[in-house]
């Protein structure tokens, strides 16, 4: 959060910016988005997925003087429909943001969407 000023941004708590959705169907014991969304997580042969749709994105924000620069971290990974899971897809996006005097105004980069 942050408080704005006429003339200034005051940092007033490190706020987490994440999303995420967790779904995972078929022969599927303990397993969730958490575990395969894990870069090290191999699936084993016995385990078969009917669909999966893990995403997860965290995002952190920090002051660059007069801007605010957000990064977000973002992963997904399905299934394919053999049962076996895609490659783990993961990147980096950044949006910079700057006060104008009226109101924050995006200058570099793009700011996700997200639902609710």
């Amino acid at each position: 959060m942050i408080s704005l000023q006429p003339d200034s941004a005051i940092e007033l708590l490190d706020t987490s910016l994440s999303s995420g959705s967790d779904l995972i169907r078929g022969n599927v014991d303990d397993l969730d988005c958490q575990n395969i969304l894990d870069p090290k997580y191999a699936q084993p042969e016995s385990v078969s997925i009917d669909s999966a749709n893990c995403e997860d994105t965290k995002g952190h924000w920090r002051f660059e003087g007069e801007r605010i620069r957000l990064t977000f971290n973002w992963a997904t990974r399905e299934a394919n429909d053999n049962g076996r899971l895609k490659p783990l897809k993961q990147w980096d996006t950044t949006a910079v943001l700057q006060w104008t005097g009226a109101a924050l105004k995006l200058v570099e980069g793009k700011l996700p969407e997200f639902g609710i």
